[in-house]
């Protein structure tokens, strides 16, 4: 494993960690919002934290899932043609990926720009909205650094025709 593969395994480990920590915490206020609210005491605000944590938890894991290779893929078709050819296919829709989360992360980036100039806060809580956006932005940029070292690993076996193993 060469360093590039190293420092992107250790970022999406630990921004998967980072989202189960959210998890954690999301699942506690939850139960303890069930309890106070029978108390007749809710937390005031939940929903705002509930989706600012949601958004920070999905961007943060998504690049872990794709480095463990936990999406769903349909490979009816590609299964029975020859490896050369998967290959080939699967750099094609990995470059495809690239393009797709690359315009992703600069809509966010532009996007969580214009949050932060305006000022833009949750309703009740007045909390900003654009910290989540900036996590949901790392983890979008850090699906982009696994998908492209899955290229690099897919351009590799096309040129020498050896398959390679996974890089993880």
């Amino acid at each position: 494993m060469n360093l590039a593969t190293r420092i992107v395994r250790a970022a999406t480990m630990g921004a998967a960690g980072v989202s189960g920590v959210l998890l954690s915490a999301v699942m506690l206020m939850l139960v303890a919002n069930v309890v106070l609210r029978l108390l007749g005491m809710p937390i005031l605000g939940l929903y705002e934290i509930m989706t600012s944590a949601s958004v920070m938890m999905l961007g943060l894991s998504l690049a872990d899932a794709q480095r463990e290779k936990q999406n769903v893929a349909i490979d009816l078709v590609t299964t029975r043609l020859p490896k050369r050819v998967q290959n080939a296919i699967a750099a094609f829709t990995t470059v495809l990926s690239c393009v797709v989360f690359a315009v992703i992360a600069i809509a966010l980036i532009r996007y969580a720009g214009f949050q932060l100039d305006t000022g833009t806060t949750s309703e009740l809580l007045r909390l900003p909205t654009w910290p989540a956006l900036v996590a949901l932005t790392v983890g979008i940029i850090l699906v982009l650094c696994v998908l492209l070292m899955d290229f690099i690993r897919q351009t590799e076996s096309l040129v020498t025709g050896v398959q390679k193993k996974e890089i993880w």
